[in-house]
């Protein structure tokens, strides 16, 4: 079977386009470690919310036509959004200078009743921040910033 994952996030998207959000599909790294599987939100220890990529350095298995709906949502490196909903929900946030604005995103997509959907078996290698320059990384501080931002 030919992995082909824009044709793959395509068939999802024609088959759920009234209630489809974000469509995006499973990253791995050059070594085959999965890098992204999607979001998760996990509650820590002292109950803050905390966010994750699914599946993240695993080895999992998926089966062809593994499609998961409802899901927190993906990462922007692979994405697949309606333009119009993508103009209603105001793009990404420009306020972000390297993540969390797919996070965002995708939260927004729900918060308009879509639902986000992972195509397990559409698989594509990222090469994340490899050509990116250590000074432009993000830093916890960063984050804080933005979230400071948006309470004002």
């Amino acid at each position: 079977m030919v992995n082909d994952a824009v044709t793959r996030m395509l068939e999802v998207y024609l088959q759920n386009k009234n209630v489809c959000g974000t469509i995006f599909c499973r990253l791995h790294f050059a070594n085959n470690e999965i890098q992204h599987a999607g979001i998760q939100l996990i509650r820590d220890k002292n109950k803050q919310l905390e966010i994750s990529h699914k599946g993240f350095k695993s080895y999992y298995n998926f089966y062809t036509g593994s499609v998961e709906k409802n899901t927190v949502g993906g990462t922007a490196a692979f994405l697949l959004i309606d333009r119009q909903l993508f103009e209603k929900i105001g793009g990404f946030n420009p306020t972000y200078t390297e993540c969390f604005e797919d996070v965002e995103l995708n939260l927004a997509c729900l918060t308009h009743h879509r639902k986000n959907y992972f195509v397990g078996d559409a698989v594509c290698y990222h090469f994340e921040s490899q050509t990116r320059q250590h000074k432009d990384r993000i830093k916890i501080s960063d984050y804080e910033k933005v979230v400071a931002a948006k309470k004002c």
